[in-house]
């Protein structure tokens, strides 16, 4: 389970230009947090992307229009002169470039999600209107990917041996203890091996890298498509910039103020949340039925009671399906973490929890991983928590986490000792605590009061971030705020294939900085077991997130 990030992404070297390399801390005034908005900083030296990077590219696109760079960034914006940080870009140029407005800057989520390559599927997260008119620019945020990662581990096989004791649902006694045991070994190893990155990994951080960024390509105010974490640092930039902000657009949204305050209850409303969505799935596929839902006879929220019900009581064995798939309690609960943000995956998760009923009593064993070569160096990084444990206050007592789960567990059965074990326990052992004058933003959050509303986007299903999060978003961000409802399930960005109306809004606003109307509800997304021809392509976007990184399961805890 653990806090690795980016493990399946591909290993591509980018030529990039370094010409800014070295130039920050020539800057003057070395002790502000950035260098002053009056003085000049280098521009983005684009250069052409190596032709591995472009897979997937449309062939109706010019690979001309593809662009990368790399641009370094203050490891401490207060002390430029102590190190850079190298952040790995990639744009998208406009196709029309007598009729350019800007770029528009992007963060996919996370914390930790890898953004490079995600310009090769503009089109799933904007229209074609937006990228005539628009670059799409998106980098690998510091500690992520090809931005100097943030590692914890000298290899694969020690990163191997800490994760094996690492559970989402950890409930036998032994299981309690090895992962008590393997978050201290964790920290240590964080504490030994993450080098100065650790201390400057917060979203405010990231939020004065957002805003050179937006200085670096060109632009007097920031443009901005954040999605789920992505969100976070969008509502953050608004409220420490509030005089840069051109439009921003966030799709499934945090709640600000909660996440800066009070991480236990966040991640408490969170299993909830989960919780909720869990039951609508299957109260939708009880209604559609068999053979539309594959787990659809009989009664399916009993049926699915029994299996959750019956793996934790087996938690140190597995179940054998017919077709020879071993499955676990731990694995069980990943697939759910797995699937549940996206919808088109919801028909085989009820065929693979049919599968898995009609092997109810369980078979003995579980399978075993293929062993690692020795000294496989480790590719991931560990960013999540970095960030996560930066911004959010998290409980520091990793005994507590027993009882804490058994609680939660009483209110949320499904969820609510993995949300313990998957958002909170991490930070109970993290190595790097902020001091009162970090660089971190709590707050206020209602310091944004342009004429452009912030533009929130979530549907109403989302499992990852509530619905009441958005809501929540609204009211905090104060007047300056307007939030687009979509009667749709999953968790991320909302393709123009899935809902045109959504897009059309997205489109306006960018385009022209037009807002919806306040209380617009979108209704166009085809709903899970409907078995309509469908129209849309439903969440093409999340899909693509997907492709651009690991699964949840991988991602770490917290959005």
């Amino acid at each position: 389970m653990g806090s690795v990030v980016d493990t399946r992404q591909p290993v591509r070297r980018i030529a990039v230009a370094l010409a800014a390399l070295t130039l920050w801390a020539g800057y003057p005034g070395s002790t502000a947090a950035a260098p002053a908005q009056g003085h000049r900083i280098p521009q983005v030296a684009w250069e052409d992307c190596p032709q591995n990077a472009l897979t997937g590219l449309p062939k109706d696109v010019d690979p001309a229009l593809m662009r990368c760079a790399t641009y370094t960034v203050p490891l401490d914006h207060a002390h430029p002169e102590a190190g850079t940080v190298p952040l790995a870009l990639m744009k998208r140029s406009a196709k029309d470039p007598g009729k350019r407005i800007g770029s528009i800057l992007t963060n996919f989520g996370g914390p930790g999600t890898a953004g490079w390559g995600a310009p090769v599927f503009s089109e799933y997260f904007f229209s074609p209107a937006v990228l005539e008119r628009f670059d799409v620019v998106a980098f690998d945020p510091r500690g992520v990917g090809r931005s100097m990662p943030l590692r914890c581990y000298t290899s694969q096989q020690q990163f191997d041996a800490v994760d094996a004791k690492l559970m989402r649902d950890p409930v036998t006694e032994q299981q309690l203890t090895d992962e008590a045991d393997a978050l201290r070994v964790q920290g240590d190893l964080c504490r030994d091996n993450a080098g100065p990155l650790l201390a400057h990994m917060s979203t405010a951080v990231a939020a004065r890298d957002l805003d050179l960024l937006r200085r670096a390509v060109g632009d007097d105010r920031l443009t901005y498509f954040g999605v789920s974490y992505g969100t976070f640092l969008g509502d953050t930039y608004a409220n420490m910039f509030p005089d840069k902000v051109r439009a921003i657009v966030n799709t499934g949204n945090t709640d600000p103020a909660l996440r800066s305050s009070d991480g236990t209850r966040y991640e408490h409303d969170r299993a909830l949340n989960y919780e909720d969505v869990l039951g609508a799935v299957l109260q939708r596929c009880e209604k559609a039925g068999a053979p539309a839902c594959p787990f659809g006879d009989g009664d399916p929220r009993a049926k699915f009671a029994a299996i959750r019900d019956h793996l934790r009581a087996h938690a140190d064995t597995a179940v054998t399906t017919a077709d020879g798939t071993s499955v676990t309690l731990n694995s069980f609960v990943n697939d759910l973490y797995d699937s549940l943000p996206d919808p088109t995956a919801y028909g085989a998760l009820a065929k693979r929890w049919q599968t898995l009923y009609d092997a109810l009593p369980p078979a003995s064993g579980a399978g075993s991983a293929r062993p690692r070569t020795a000294d496989t160096p480790f590719t991931g990084n560990n960013a999540n928590p970095a960030v996560n444990c930066s911004d959010m206050p998290y409980p520091r007592d990793v005994d507590g986490l027993a009882g804490l789960a058994e609680n939660w567990e009483k209110d949320a059965p499904t969820f609510g000792r993995p949300q313990v074990f998957n958002g909170l326990s991490q930070c109970t052992t993290w190595p790097y605590t902020p001091a009162p004058d970090d660089d971190v933003y709590h707050g206020p959050w209602n310091t944004y009061t342009g004429s452009t509303p912030i533009l929130l986007v979530n549907a109403l299903h989302d499992p990852a971030t509530p619905y009441s999060y958005a809501q929540n978003a609204a009211r905090e961000l104060g007047p300056a705020t307007r939030l687009l409802t979509v009667d749709a399930f999953g968790h991320g960005s909302i393709s123009p294939a899935e809902s045109p109306c959504t897009a059309g809004h997205i489109t306006t606003y960018l385009l022209t900085t037009t807002a919806p109307d306040p209380d617009t509800t979108c209704t166009d997304v085809t709903q899970p077991f409907d078995t309509r021809p469908a129209t849309n392509n439903n969440r093409i976007g999340q899909a693509v997130v997907h492709k651009m990184a690991p699964s949840p399961s991988a991602l770490g805890p917290t959005p």
